[in-house]
């Protein structure tokens, strides 16, 4: 099975949504919280800039396994925001040093969190029109048209296992899947309705089930007998390869 050219219809697809979509979200009078995502994410990118210095200052300055007053204080003139943790600390030696990285390190995972969780709530209008547009394109445009760009460049066709003939309910199921909508959905409706720190927590959970079932879309599609993902069980389809009047599974 050519797997490689159903990864590539796929890709090629995905930039094209993705692309389209992100010019809508981008627009701020379609979406209000475009400038206040850029500010916050600039904000964000200054504050991950400034701590990675800071951090790699440090490293430098620790190599003889100690920071000693003096050092701590050019620490303290070239990052006053980081001033607080040198708090009545005269020295830094091997005793205490990971106890004082990990208060820092600690410290910004936080700071991360918050802005993660802010930019995520600036991102349910992208989110929204996003899944319109998956919806759109891998739905409606495909059902009617018959294919999707990336699938018609690489000589491919989405056709029913069976003798039923395709609807659109077909289509969705697979979008839902193989496209993450669901997933997508699911984002928004948590961000709408849980806490910062309930949100973090449901986002990590999510990462690991979406990764499992990407894993196991490829997996199924290299290894089967049939070469059908999981979209392709749930959505009773299968993808053939069109060659002149004939389709070939692949």
């Amino acid at each position: 099975m050519k797997i490689f050219k159903r990864i590539i219809a796929y890709l090629l697809d995905i930039v094209l949504v993705i692309s389209i979509s992100t010019l809508i979200s981008n627009n701020s009078y379609i979406n209000k919280d475009y400038n206040k995502y850029k500010k916050t994410y600039k904000e964000y990118e200054e504050k991950y800039t400034a701590y990675e210095d800071f951090i790699s200052d440090i490293e430098k300055k620790y190599k003889d396994e100690t920071l000693n007053e003096k050092e701590i204080k050019e620490l303290v003139n070239t990052y006053p925001s980081y001033k607080k943790y040198f708090s009545d600390i005269k020295e830094i030696d091997k005793d205490n040093y990971e106890e004082f990285i990990g208060k820092i390190n600690d410290d910004f995972k936080d700071t991360q969190e918050d802005y993660s969780y802010k930019l995520s709530k600036y991102s349910i209008i992208p989110g929204i029109i996003r899944i319109m547009s998956f919806l759109l394109y891998f739905v409606v445009i495909q059902f009617y048209v018959g294919n999707t760009l990336g699938k018609k460049i690489m000589k491919l066709k989405v056709v029913p296992n069976g003798n039923k003939k395709l609807n659109i309910l077909n289509y969705f199921v697979r979008s839902l899947i193989v496209n993450e909508v669901f997933v997508n959905i699911l984002n928004i409706i948590f961000m709408l309705i849980l806490s910062k720190n309930n949100f973090i927590i449901y986002s990590n959970i999510m990462y690991v089930i979406t990764y499992a079932i990407e894993v196991s879309i490829i997996f199924m599609m290299a290894f089967t007998k049939d070469n059908r993902g999981l979209h392709d069980y749930a959505a009773q389809t299968r993808v053939v390869e069109i060659k002149g009047e004939k389709d070939h599974e692949v």
